[in-house]
């Protein structure tokens, strides 16, 4: 809607450009654009014509009307089938003479820019055709002297309500910084619209969001991961030692600076001229020989201490000269000696002693073990 008036009664419409009528005939057409009630109709002074005469050889043109009624208008505005419809019989002053209809429009002459009649309120249908006229020409009556042309807007004001309403402000922001912040307002409608009044850029309730504290970094402190301390830089007494760092995690926004990637401190290698520490060392022997052939005994060894703990070394965790003692040779042992056991040749008893046994007879002839326990029968020989 192109409109040009809005008021409490209902909202204007420019509904005709350059309606031009004749002061000798002829007249300016328009359409109603909308179907509705109209109560005002407002002409105004277009740019064409030069004006209208009743006599052109005595009265001078002008915009509505002619001198010798007195300077009242007489311009009209009819329907299709040339029925006055605005002014109104009613008018203040409306003649509704032989020759021409004229009235008076407070504070409205014939040579005002514009005439506006405020009643009365017509029904009117979209498309319907209206038309202005010079009234001495609609009545076709003294027409030898008339002369001239006239143009004029026209406005409709219909009945209806311009909807009204407003932004509410915005919320606060969803975040505090970084992309993803949101804020929202709502649209309050205070006055509904009505008839063919304007409707409101939005509707009662509808929310707009938009994008907030983008502009913010977020804060992030700095992390740095250090290595180890390195040796102290002194054999004994004060020295320094250091390490260096790696950012992991830089800063950002508001976030804490990053410490130093590399730092010293003192350190104290303990005092001079003492001997070091010298930690014990030692170790077990092997497992001595079984302390029987048969029946069972005992192997056994023994820890031995190579390197005393001295100035404050760690001790070790076995004891000088501990014994650790483990079975042996569990098998049962051969039955005794009998005089039936056969007799070793003197010529071997070396060979006898080279197999671990011994002659131990008077006479030198049996092989027995050395824990004279008896060998099972063999040749010897």
């Amino acid at each position: 809607i192109n409109a040009e008036y809005m008021g409490a009664a209902g909202t204007e419409v420019h509904v005709g450009t350059n309606a031009c009528f004749g002061g000798a005939g002829g007249y300016g057409s328009f359409h109603a654009p909308h179907s509705g009630t109209v109560t005002r109709v407002r002409l105004v002074r277009g740019s064409g014509g030069g004006g209208v005469s009743c006599d052109y050889h005595h009265y001078p043109y002008n915009n509505w009307g002619c001198t010798y009624f007195g300077s009242h208008p007489m311009t009209e505005v009819t329907d299709s089938g040339n029925t006055v419809l605005w002014p109104s019989s009613g008018t203040s002053g409306f003649s509704n003479g032989i020759y021409s209809n004229y009235y008076t429009l407070s504070g409205y002459n014939m040579n005002s820019h514009e005439l506006v009649f405020t009643g009365p309120s017509r029904s009117v249908s979209a498309g319907q055709e209206f038309r202005v006229w010079y009234s001495e020409a609609r009545m076709g009556t003294s027409l030898d002297d008339n002369g001239g042309t006239s143009c004029a807007e026209v406005y409709f004001t219909y009945e209806g309500q311009n909807c009204e309403g407003h932004w509410g402000s915005f919320g606060g922001c969803s975040a505090t910084c970084g992309s993803s912040g949101t804020k929202t307002k709502t649209y309050t409608v205070t006055t509904p619209q009505a008839g063919i009044g304007a409707a409101c850029e939005a509707s009662h309730g509808q929310t707009t969001t938009e994008s907030c504290n983008t502009h913010v970094v977020c804060p992030v402190d700095c992390v740095v991961t250090y290595s180890e301390w390195s040796a102290c830089s002194a054999p004994c007494g004060s020295g320094t030692r250091s390490r260096s760092g790696t950012i992991t995690t830089p800063k950002a926004g508001a976030g804490a600076d990053c410490p130093s990637t590399s730092g010293t401190e003192a350190c104290d290698a303990g005092p001079c001229g003492a001997s070091p520490a010298v930690n014990c060392e030692g170790a077990w022997t092997t497992f001595g020989d079984c302390s029987a052939r048969c029946g069972g005994g005992v192997a056994s060894r023994t820890f031995t201490v190579s390197t005393p703990a001295a100035f404050g070394g760690v001790e070790c965790a076995t004891a000088e000269h501990s014994v650790e003692s483990v079975a042996c040779n569990t098998a049962d042992c051969p039955a005794a000696c009998t005089a039936s056991d056969p007799v070793c040749p003197a010529a071997d008893v070396d060979r006898c002693d080279e197999l671990g046994r011994t002659c131990v007879s008077a006479g030198g002839d049996h092989c027995y073990l050395l824990l004279n326990s008896c060998l099972e029968p063999r040749d010897v020989g």
